[in-house]
């Protein structure tokens, strides 16, 4: 599955209260949910404009099959640091992986 990483920064960026984005996982595509698609979906009512009708349908399609879609992230479960010190723990090279920790102890990490 590929997903485009342009369309998954937007969804980390455009992320609110009321706009979830989610990765459909069969298609890898990111897809918006709002809370009013959801309600729409949530109560069967087929009364709703003809620009919502997509984003109705994404929703009733989560409703049915929530296991095909993954969640992004909010800004607020983004830890960069984690995510940095992850990614030097998954270094196989030894002394490649030791260096990078050691730049991410201390002050000016992310500058390091």
């Amino acid at each position: 599955m590929k997903i485009k990483l342009n369309d998954l920064l937007e969804a980390l960026e455009f992320q609110s209260d009321e706009h979830h984005f989610f990765i459909h996982l069969k298609t890898g595509e990111v897809v918006l949910l709002s809370d009013e698609a959801m309600q729409l979906a949530e109560d069967g009512n087929d009364d709703f404009l003809d620009w919502q009708e997509e984003d109705v349908a994404v929703a009733k399609d989560y409703l049915e099959n929530e296991d095909d879609y993954l969640a992004v992230p909010s800004k607020q479960e983004v830890n960069e640091y984690q995510m940095m010190e992850a990614f030097a723990l998954n270094i196989g090279d030894e002394k490649t992986r030791d260096q990078l920790l050691s730049c991410l102890r201390g002050k000016g990490a992310f500058r390091r």
